[in-house]
C-alpha cells in the first residue's frame, strides 16, 4: 500500500546518527579544490537514505516497502507489515514517529488480472480532463501518468517493470505537496501505523481511479444506435475529449456521462471489474493475520455475453465484495457497478442529489444573511417553519444553528 516516502525525522540527535553502526555517512567533494562540502551528509540503509543538512535537519527518504522486504515492492504489504517496519525505524534509530512530519508519500495497489496490464493501460482517455501521458525514464515504456499540482496518478504493468511473469498492474498516487495529505489528516510516519488512515489514502485511490476515463475493447456495436455508435468510435480517443472540453465545458460533461454510460451498456464492463478487485484487494491487506492472500482473479476471465456484456459481470462483483444491496437515494433505483463507497447508481443522479441541496441551501442562507444585516424589532425566526430536509440540508452545512438563532 504504501512504497516511497520522505520524511523530516525528529528523535535521533545528528552525532547519535553519524556513530550509528549501520550507516556510513558521505560528503561530497570540490572537483577543483578537493575540499569536503560538509553541508550535506548521506548515508543508504536497506534502500533508505539518511541525509542530515547543515548538522541540524535529519530527513529519511526511500521505499518502505523495499525496506521491509529487502528488496521488492511488488508483494503484498499489508498494514501489519507497515507497523512492524516503521516500528524497526523507531527501535533501531530511534525514529520518534509521533515528530516526524511526511513531505512525500507513494501509495498504491498492485493487483493479479487475468489479462495484460497493457490492455487496460492502452485504453486510458484521460483522468479529470487531462490526457494521460506516458512515465518517465526506464518506466516509460511500462505505464501512463496524469501530472497534477499536488499529486500524479499512475497506472501501469508492475509485472514488466520487475521482470515477473505474471499480470500485475499497479495503480499509484505519488503526493508532491503535502496539502494534499493534510486533507486526509496524515501527516506523520505516526499516521501511517492507523488502519483508519491507511482506509483514507485507499478510498482516495479508489475514488481517483474511477474518475479515469477510460475505454474498454470488448464493445458489442451490435445493438447500437448510430448515434450512439459514432459517440463511442469518436470517444475512444484523447483529443476528442480535449477539443470537446475547450469548446464548451457544459457540453463536455455531458457527453462525457453519456460515454461512461454507453460503455457501461454496451461494454463488458472491464473500470467496473477492476474497481471491485481494487476494493476487494485492500480490504485483504487491512487484514493482520499472516497467511498468504490467495489470487483474486485464480481460473476466472471476463465474462463475454453477446447478448448482454455485463451479464456475468455483475454477478462476479457481488460475489466478491459480499456487500448488501444499496439503494440510490436519488431515483431510488439499485446500486450496481460502482465502488464499495459509492452513495449513487450513477453521476447524473450525483449531479442532481448535489443541486437539489444547492437550491434548498441557497435560500436558507439568504435568510440568515437578511436577519443578522436588517435586524429588527420583534423576532421572527420562530415562525420559520423548516421541512426535515431543511433541517438536514441545514445541519449539513452549518447553517442550522444560525437559522435558530438568527
Amino acid at each position: 500500500m504504501v512504497d516511497f516516502l520522505k520524511a523530516e525525522i525528529r528523535g535521533p540527535s545528528t552525532e547519535e546518527l553519524l556513530c550509528h553502526p549501520l550507516l556510513n555517512f558521505k560528503a561530497s567533494f570540490d572537483v577543483k579544490t578537493g575540499e569536503a562540502r560538509t553541508e550535506t551528509l548521506t548515508a543508504e540503509h536497506q534502500y533508505l537514505k539518511f541525509i542530515i543538512k547543515d548538522g541540524r535537519y535529519i530527513n529519511l527518504q526511500g521505499s518502505l516497502h523495499k525496506y521491509y522486504t529487502n528488496g521488492n515492492n511488488y508483494s503484498d504489504f499489508r498494514i501489519g507489515n507497515i507497523q512492524k517496519a516503521l516500528a524497526n525505524l523507531t527501535e533501531v534509530f530511534s525514529v520518534d514517529l509521533n515528530a516526524s512530519r511526511l513531505h512525500n508519500l507513494e501509495f498504491g495497489l498492485n493487483i493479479e488480472i487475468p489479462f495484460t496490464p497493457h490492455r487496460i493501460i492502452k485504453n486510458l482517455i484521460n483522468y479529470k480532463g487531462e490526457i494521460f501521458d506516458r512515465m518517465y525514464g526506464e518506466a516509460r515504456r511500462s505505464g501512463k501518468q496524469v501530472v497534477k499540482q499536488q499529486y500524479t496518478l499512475k497506472i501501469y504493468n508492475k509485472g514488466f517493470q520487475c521482470k515477473l511473469n505474471r499480470n500485475l498492474l499497479r495503480v499509484e498516487i505519488k503526493v508532491t505537496k503535502m496539502r494534499y495529505l493534510e486533507k486526509l489528516d496524515i501527516k506523520t510516519l505516526y499516521d501511517l501505523t492507523l488502519p483508519h488512515k491507511i482506509k483514507y489514502l485507499m478510498d482516495d485511490l479508489v475514488a481517483a481511479f474511477e474518475e479515469v476515463l477510460m475505454y474498454d475493447d470488448k464493445v458489442s456495436f451490435a445493438k447500437c444506435r448510430p448515434s450512439e455508435a459514432d459517440l463511442l468510435s469518436r470517444g475512444r480517443y484523447p483529443e476528442y475529449w480535449q477539443d470537446l472540453k475547450e469548446k464548451n465545458e457544459k457540453m463536455h460533461d455531458y457527453i462525457r456521462r453519456r460515454f461512461r454510460k454507453l460503455l457501461g451498456k454496451y461494454g463488458q464492463g472491464t473500470q467496473y471489474y477492476m474497481l471491485e478487485l481494487m476494493q476487494k484487494k485492500f480490504d485483504l491487506l487491512l487484514r493482520k493475520e499472516a497467511k498468504s492472500l490467495a489470487k483474486l482473479t485464480e481460473n476466472q476471465d471476463l465474462p463475454i455475453s453477446h447478448n448482454n456484456p455485463l451479464s456475468g459481470m455483475v454477478e462476479r462483483q457481488v460475489n466478491l465484495t459480499n456487500s448488501h444491496q444499496r439503494i440510490c437515494p436519488a431515483c431510488g433505483n439499485k446500486i450496481i457497478n460502482r465502488k464499495n463507497s459509492a452513495s449513487f447508481c450513477s453521476e447524473e443522479c450525483r449531479i442532481k442529489s448535489k443541486n437539489r441541496r444547492r437550491d434548498v441551501k441557497r435560500p436558507l442562507i439568504r435568510f440568515v444573511k437578511n436577519n443578522s444585516e436588517n435586524p429588527v424589532l420583534f423576532n421572527t425566526t420562530q415562525y420559520l417553519s423548516l421541512t426535515d430536509e431543511q433541517i438536514e440540508i441545514s445541519k449539513k452545512y452549518g447553517i442550522y444553528k444560525k437559522l435558530i438563532s438568527a
